[in-house]
């Protein structure tokens, strides 16, 4: 199940875009939601019966939908945008039967949410910015643990420009309890880029991020694994640089242990890279 936007049919400039298709690679269902202006998903889940949990923006309104096995919406929650300046980037279905999502808000805090299965709102907290700054910050991924608290991963920009090399990027880690407490957080702040996109725990209860960073030793730009216990300390980290691969977009873990990294390349292809669990490249 894919999920993302289009501009080539649906009602305006573009559209919400989920599409099933099967193991043979053949197209089973394409559904459109949104309004007349620009409209993209951007988070997805599957319940575990079957239906499904989307997050995106249509009509300028961050949104949850849950729908049906059907696809047809079920419910909704939405943050109008003249209410609150909140956007919302991941989804995920708790084994709770709950919602949790994470995103920005007001451009300058990871924000994390939660919705019972109904979509009521249980609580909504901000994380890792202080006032009257100029930091930004914005959570890209959310996941559930084994110990049932979240994980996210993010990413700041703290207008501080070393060596000439552009805006700093920071990559962000941290772990919230059921209730949105904070358990702890990590910020790694290196060089200049430093981006985490994608986060899971693996099948030995560590935490996997995904994303990108630049290595100032190698002078490599690369997509970047790295892997964390879970008190947020560092175990591991590989560099995908050499390969041309840059830009680290998605990973997950396959049933033998392994792990699936997607994203792009130097010339701005799409890469996909199988990987072992302590980062070596298989093809």
């Amino acid at each position: 199940v894919l999920l993302g936007y289009t501009e080539s049919f649906g009602n305006g400039k573009s559209d919400v875009w989920l599409l099933t298709i099967d193991g043979n690679g053949r197209l089973v269902n394409s559904r459109t939601y949104g309004g007349e202006e620009r409209d993209y998903g951007t988070g997805l889940d599957i319940t575990a019966n079957g239906e499904y949990v989307l997050c995106g923006s249509v009509d300028g309104t961050f949104f949850i939908y849950y729908l049906n096995a059907s696809q047809n919406i079920k419910w909704k929650h939405e943050w109008p945008k003249e209410d609150e300046e909140i956007n919302i980037y991941d989804v995920k279905w708790t084994p709770d039967n709950e919602i949790v999502a994470t995103g920005e808000y007001y451009g300058k805090y990871i924000l994390v949410a939660k919705l019972n299965g109904n979509g009521d709102l249980l609580w909504q907290k901000h994380y890792l910015s202080e006032e009257y700054t100029q930091d930004t910050r914005r959570g890209n991924c959310i996941n559930v643990t084994s110990d049932n608290a979240y994980i996210i991963t993010g990413v700041g920009n703290t207008y501080k420009s070393r060596d000439n090399i552009g805006p700093n990027y920071e990559a962000i880690l941290l772990k919230v309890t059921a209730d949105g407490t904070m358990i702890w957080s990590k910020i790694i702040d290196r060089i200049s880029v430093e981006l985490f996109y994608r986060t899971f725990e693996n099948s030995d209860h560590e935490i996997v991020a995904f994303g990108r960073t630049f290595d100032g030793a190698d002078d490599e730009v690369g997509a970047w694994l790295a892997v964390f216990d879970q008190n947020g300390e560092m175990k591991r980290e590989v560099l995908y640089g050499k390969y041309g691969f840059i830009f680290g977009n998605f990973c997950m873990e396959t049933s033998n242990d392994r792990y699936i990294l997607a994203g792009s390349t130097y010339n701005g292809n799409g890469c996909v890279m199988l990987v072992d669990k302590k980062g070596k490249r298989i093809w």
